[in-house]
Parts: structure tokens; C-alpha cells; sequence
């Protein structure tokens, strides 16, 4: 049911379609690259260890099961699309990167990432993600890493955007945002490491019901177009260190 790749990386010209069983892109003693050019379907259980996996299509693993590890998927691709078929509480990865010059990434379910989102072209022109939400749960270190070196922030406006790490604090790098949740699990704080507007409701608030989060804006300026809310039913109320 286990076919390992060898001992190098492979490359699939085409489609990459895992039917049943297991795969892994570990070959026993080194985790190997996969690249594919065309989509990936996965149906069975695909086990990425520390793998980096570079598609040029849509990547869809709605039907199968990805063991993420420490992973990275790259979507090379004009305008892919990314299913897991699930939420970002269910189906979760840990790197993913879209930095091809003028790219457009559809999200097709809310996504849940332990490790970091990469986006933007290191040219300069605008990479689009569309979707409804997506999960941060990276802590002390910025959960999203804009690939522009001349440019201070982002623009990810085309959804909302969670905070919430476990077990520690976290940081909300500078940029626009569309909906923002600051939502730390338990009492934790977010810090903000540069300017960051919100083009809708920045809702504050403990996504568990231990204690306070807060955000601290960590000195610099936070813009809020729609509502603010310190809290939401259910949970304990948020905290805004405004400094």
C-alpha cells in the first residue's frame, strides 16, 4: 500500500493522481521534493514530511488525507485552485506559497496553517488569494511573509483573516486586511509588528473560555474601517493595548 520515492526528487510531467493507499516523500532516510506540472488529486493518504511540493495546476486532496508535517506546497500556477474539502478546524497545512507574477489562488475552503503563507512576486506584480478564511496558528513568528523586499505590507483583503495561536503569544505582521480576528487561545497577546488597517470588523476576543486575549498594537497605527468588537458570545471579552 507504501510507494516511496527514490533516493532523488521526482518530477511528474502531468497530472499527480494518488487513487488509494499511501504515499510518501520520504525514501527511508531523506525527506525528497516532488514537483508536478499539471494538477494534484489526492484520494488516498499522502505524507509530506519536510517536503517541498511545487504543482503547477490545482491541488485538490478533498477525497484523501495529507499528513502535512512541516511541509511546504507551492502553487506555481496563473489562477490554481486549492481544496481540502474541509475547514480550517478539519483539514489543516503547514507552509504554503504563491509568488508568481500576477497569480490568482482560489481558496475553495476555509484553510487552517500551522506554518507560513508566502505570497506576492518578487517582481512586484499582485498575487490574488480568494477565499473565505484563513486559520494562522503560528506564534511567535509572522505567520505570513509578503515576497516583495521594497514593500512594507500586503494586501490581503479578499478574506478574513484569523489569529489565533495556541499556547503562546503571537504577532500580526503590517499590511491591509479585509476581516481581522485577533483571537489568541487563551491569555495571550497579539502584537502588531507594523502599521495594519482592517477594510471591515477587527474583532478582538479569547477563542477559549480562559481568559482575556489581547492586541497590542505594539506602537503603531491601526486603522479600522467597519466595527470593532472586544468579544463575541460565547467567548470572554477581548483587549485593545492601544500604545
Amino acid at each position: 500500500d507504501t510507494f516511496k520515492s527514490s533516493t532523488t526528487a521526482l518530477a511528474v510531467a502531468g497530472n499527480f493522481t494518488l487513487t488509494a493507499g499511501t504515499f510518501t516523500t520520504d525514501d527511508g532516510t531523506t525527506d525528497q521534493n516532488l514537483s508536478v506540472t499539471g494538477n494534484v488529486d489526492i484520494d488516498g493518504t499522502f505524507n509530506a514530511n519536510s517536503s517541498t511540493i511545487t504543482v503547477g495546476g490545482n491541488w485538490d486532496h478533498s477525497d484523501g488525507t495529507i499528513i502535512y508535517d512541516t511541509s511546504t506546497i507551492v502553487l506555481t500556477g496563473a489562477s490554481p485552485s486549492f481544496n481540502t474539502g474541509g475547514t480550517a478546524t478539519t483539514r489543516r497545512i503547514y507552509n504554503l506559497t504563491c509568488t508568481s507574477s500576477s497569480q490568482t489562488v482560489t481558496l475553495s475552503n476555509s484553510v487552517g496553517m500551522y506554518g507560513v503563507l508566502t505570497v506576492g512576486s518578487a517582481s512586484g506584480d499582485k498575487v490574488t488569494i480568494t477565499s473565505s478564511s484563513i486559520n494562522f496558528y503560528k506564534d511567535t513568528i509572522a505567520p505570513i511573509v509578503f515576497n516583495r523586499g521594497h514593500d512594507v505590507g500586503y494586501n490581503i483583503t479578499g478574506f478574513s483573516s484569523y489569529f489565533n495561536p495556541f499556547n503562546t503569544g503571537g504577532v500580526i505582521p503590517a499590511g491591509t486586511y479585509g476581516t481581522l480576528y485577533a483571537i489568541p487561545q487563551g491569555v495571550y497577546t497579539l502584537t502588531m509588528q507594523g502599521d495594519v488597517t482592517a477594510t471591515g470588523i477587527l474583532d478582538i476576543y479569547d477563542n477559549t473560555v480562559a481568559g482575556l486575549g489581547t492586541l497590542d498594537t505594539g506602537g503603531y497605527a491601526l486603522t479600522v474601517n467597519g466595527d470593532l468588537s472586544l468579544g463575541t458570545s460565547g467567548y470572554p471579552a477581548g483587549k485593545l493595548k492601544a500604545n
